[in-house]
This record gives structure tokens, C-alpha cells and sequence, in this order.
């Protein structure tokens, strides 16, 4: 088993450093900048947090079906694996929101179809979401780009280590994970460039607040 995927499957997540290049980086920046959608959150004048992206962000698209992106994605979940979702998100000092400890649970389909063990549904920017079983969001994984510099005080990702192995967790499981094994949170440093692979559903994760930009452009898998 490759390095990488022996850390996803004993503690739920791995950094990739330096995947992609400055040029890379600056790309997707400006093309994010620029965006013009219903979906797109503004403060200011600039979009702080953005859904679907796939459907309306070239750029997005184009980077997240190529490698090193789709490479990094298939060693882990295998060749079939393909972008289903991507989601902005740029942590400002006065565009900023807390998240409490949870499990992503919640994957964007295309049309609603009711399915056992699928739901609740709702609508998330104009596109169907539904909480999937846990057969299915043990198939997938999350690629966290970082577009800036993040460490522990300006929202980096928190992750309870080998929390994924418990399945699904209510909230009240999740708070208590958490109450648990506060001794053992990572919080480790991401360097502009970088992509965190996350087991999609069972790890815990939550984004401390801070009070310096960071910016993420997340792709499931």
C-alpha cells in the first residue's frame, strides 16, 4: 500500500506538499476572482464562498479532471474516480462563520431520485444535496487545495485522527469524539500549493477561525 493511502487509511488524511505550482495557483485565484453565478457568496465586493463549482468554473473543472489532481485522487479511491463536487471557500476577518465538529455526510447529485438509505434531501445553491449512506461516502475522498499559506492560527482544517473508523456519527457522537480525543487534534501547516486528502465522511473535521485570509478550493471525489 503506497504511503499515502496507508496514512488516509489509519488516520483519515494526508498532505500532499507542493502539488501544485505558483503559476497554478495564481490561475485559479484570478479565475475564482472573476467569478459571475447566482451560487457565488460576496462581502465586499469579493466571493468568499462558492458552490458547484464544476458547472460554471472552467478553470475548476479543467484542473480537478487532470492530473496531478485526478492522479492524486485515483491512487487513493482507484481509477474510477472522477470530480463530483467543488466548493470555495476564503476565510476573511469579516466574512468568517464557525463550523462545529461534524462528519461531511451530504453529497450534490444531479436530479433527486428517491433511494433507501439516501436522505434527508435539500437544495444547496440551486443543486440537489441528499445525506448518503455510509457504503457510498466510504467510496470518495476530498482534495483540499490550499490557495494560501494556513496554519493553526488562520483556519486550517482540524481532524481527529482515526475518528473515521467509528462510521457515522450523529452530532452528539461527533462532540463526543471530540471531548475525547482534544488531545489528539491535527492541525498541521499547509503551505499554499498544497492538497489535503480526506476521507470524506467519517473523519471529523472542523475549520478554526482566524483572523488572517485563508483561502481553499475544496474538490470530492
Amino acid at each position: 500500500m503506497p504511503a499515502a493511502d496507508h496514512l488516509i487509511d489509519q488516520y483519515g488524511y494526508d498532505i500532499a506538499r507542493a502539488v501544485l505550482s505558483t503559476d497554478a495557483i495564481a490561475s485559479l485565484c484570478q479565475a475564482l476572482k472573476s467569478l459571475d453565478h447566482d451560487g457565488v457568496r460576496r462581502r465586499g465586493g469579493n466571493a468568499y464562498a462558492a458552490r458547484n463549482l464544476l458547472t460554471y468554473c472552467d478553470e475548476v473543472r479543467e484542473r480537478s479532471c487532470s492530473d496531478p489532481l485526478l492522479g492524486l485522487a485515483r491512487s487513493t479511491i482507484g481509477e474510477g474516480a472522477r470530480p463530483v463536487k467543488a466548493t470555495l471557500f476564503d476565510k476573511m476577518p469579516d466574512a468568517n462563520w464557525a463550523i462545529r465538529w461534524h462528519q461531511d455526510q451530504v453529497i450534490a447529485v444531479r436530479v433527486r431520485i428517491e433511494v433507501d438509505g439516501f436522505g434527508p434531501w435539500s437544495i444547496k445553491a440551486g443543486a440537489p444535496h441528499v445525506r448518503a449512506p455510509a457504503a457510498v461516502l466510504e467510496r470518495m475522498v476530498a482534495l483540499r487545495i490550499h490557495l494560501d499559506d494556513c496554519d493553526a492560527d488562520n483556519g486550517c482544517l482540524q481532524v481527529i485522527p482515526s475518528s473515521h473508523r467509528a462510521g457515522q456519527l450523529s452530532p452528539e457522537d461527533a462532540a463526543a469524539w471530540r471531548a475525547v480525543c482534544g488531545g489528539g487534534l491535527r492541525r498541521p501547516c499547509r503551505r499554499r500549493g498544497a492538497v489535503e486528502t480526506v476521507d470524506i465522511a467519517p473523519v471529523i473535521p472542523g475549520d478554526a477561525a482566524g483572523a488572517s485570509p485563508c483561502r481553499a478550493c475544496r474538490v470530492c471525489r
